[in-house]
């Protein structure tokens, strides 16, 4: 199954963020699983994809509406061989990609 999880705002943290952001997969480079992170400012839908060298996508992680908040899900690479990734966050009003590296 595939971990996601909305974290809650710390004491003096903003309820929920101020813009898209889509974060650093890490650890980077890794072996078995990567922690992805993004925030969603506002209601909106949001899919998140992982995309092989070839620019085919293997693996939807979201494609759902999110509501605003800090989110993170678990890459479990199991099934996919070594080599290098790349992940792409979308909404109607963003849409950023980053790349990652799988070495077995």
């Amino acid at each position: 199954p595939i971990a996601t999880a909305l974290i809650s705002p710390g004491a003096g943290e903003s309820t929920h963020p101020l813009q898209y952001q889509l974060e650093q997969n890490y650890p980077n480079p890794f072996n078995n699983k990567s922690t992805i992170g993004y925030n969603i400012p506002k209601t909106s839908f949001v899919s998140l994809s992982v995309y092989d060298i070839f620019g085919k996508e293997i693996k939807v992680f979201v494609h759902e509406e999110k509501v605003p908040g800090h989110y993170e899900i678990v890459f479990d690479s199991q099934e996919f061989v070594s080599g290098i990734y790349f992940y792409t966050l979308k909404t109607n009003e963003f849409s950023q990609s980053k790349k990652m590296i799988l070495m077995k």
